[in-house]
């Protein structure tokens, strides 16, 4: 009977001993599974964009297998040390297009090969003939090819993007240009809903989205309007309650020294949303500002500073100046006539924080004062593309 209970004891003593090391075995690949799950969770998939700097992209003429092609490449303004940070990460590619009544040729005039929308951070949307290069960005879309004509295509109004936001016109049974899918990134995916505008003001003669603001409360849709000979055009403002999805509208009181008509209309490329305005390319003057609150369309009350303006003495043409983009709280002007250009950066008040100054693929970095604090070089025959936060085909 003792050695019955010998051998039970020794047989359960090995039996625990193996138990135990199972148990530990189980233990530890948990840890690592969970370890490896949590690291994954954690880990940033978007851009790193340095504090106190400005993505840009560079876009070069080159060609690949005999094809010409054009390279957009990343690179920082880094406002901070007053220097350009290069990078050899290319962002997408594009090959140009031969057939000159193409709509692809359309998009490349009108727009430059930007992207339809780029936040600089962590959304890039493209045409459907850009081919991404590095896929470096949280949410990287290309939009399919749009097969039906488009007769006005260069002001757009078919897809217009805002910060986190897509607008799609639908063609309805009844020809209406009223229909609209409305589709909200919420970090992973788009929520979609329909929209129908109604558009209420009869006696204008047509009406066109052109740029959409997303706040955390309401989507703020700008409309173009047609002719106004008091005014120049007529400008509207929808404002959509996206908790409950009502709509409201408003007209746009346009002052007199706001610069906008037929000839410089408001469109999805020259258009920006910040802060509860929006930013329309000016003609004679840098910008039309639209406060939404307000509900008013003046000029937009800053100055490029003279320092930072191409030298003009002797010129036939004007100098021409457009909002190149915005980042953050800041808003980019570009200056040039002919192969120089200034881009001039601006803070939502207006006030000037510094500037870049190219020439024949030379650049300075400027600080507000005119002080040159770096020069770099990049390909003569390079185009520079800032972020947008808004855009539009």
């Amino acid at each position: 009977m003792k050695k019955f209970y010998k051998v039970l004891l020794i047989v359960v003593v090995i039996a625990t001993f193996i138990a135990v090391i199972i148990l530990a075995t189980s233990l530890f690949i948990a840890v690592i599974i969970l370890a490896t799950s949590l690291a994954g969770c954690g880990r940033k998939t978007g851009i790193k964009v340095p504090d106190q700097t400005i993505p840009f992209l560079t876009l070069v003429p080159g060609t690949v297998n005999g094809k010409n092609i054009k390279k957009a490449t990343l690179n920082f303004w880094d406002l901070k040390n007053g220097k350009i940070i290069k990078t050899d990460k290319v962002i997408y590619t594009v090959t140009p297009t031969t057939g000159i009544k193409s709509e692809q040729a359309a998009y490349e005039t009108y727009n430059d090969d930007r992207p339809l929308y780029w936040d600089g951070r962590d959304c890039i949307i493209l045409p459907w003939f850009f081919k991404v290069g590095t896929s470096l960005y949280k949410h990287t879309e290309t939009i399919a090819k749009l097969t039906k004509p488009h007769t006005n295509y260069p002001y757009g109004g078919r897809i217009i993007f805002g910060r986190d936001v897509e607008m799609i016109k639908v063609e309805s049974a009844d020809k209406s240009d009223s229909e609209y899918i409305v589709k909200i990134w919420s970090g992973n995916r788009y929520a979609q809903k329909e929209l129908n505008l109604n558009f209420p003001y009869k006696n204008s003669t047509f009406f066109r989205p052109v740029a959409i603001g997303n706040d955390e409360a309401n989507l703020n849709i700008l409309v173009s309007g047609g002719y106004n000979p008091k005014t120049g055009m007529d400008l509207f403002l929808c404002t959509i309650d996206k908790k409950n999805w009502t709509i409201k509208w408003h007209k746009i009181s346009v002052e007199n020294n706001a610069d906008i008509g037929p000839s410089n209309p408001p469109n999805s490329s020259n258009s920006i949303y910040l802060d509860g305005s929006f930013y329309l390319q000016g003609y004679c003057i840098i910008a039309n500002k639209v406060n939404t609150k307000e509900l008013v369309c003046s000029k937009w009350d800053v100055v490029i500073p003279s320092k930072f303006t191409p030298d003009n003495e002797g010129a036939i043409v004007r100098d021409y100046t457009s909002i190149a983009g915005s980042f953050n709280d800041m808003i980019i002007v570009r200056d040039a006539l002919g192969k120089e250009s200034y881009i001039c950066l601006f803070d939502k008040n207006g006030k000037v924080l510094g500037a870049m100054h190219l020439i024949n693929g030379n650049v300075e970095i400027i600080d507000r004062d005119g002080n040159v604090l770096s020069s770099t070089t990049f390909d003569k025959n390079s185009s520079l593309i800032f972020p947008r936060m808004n855009g539009g085909i």
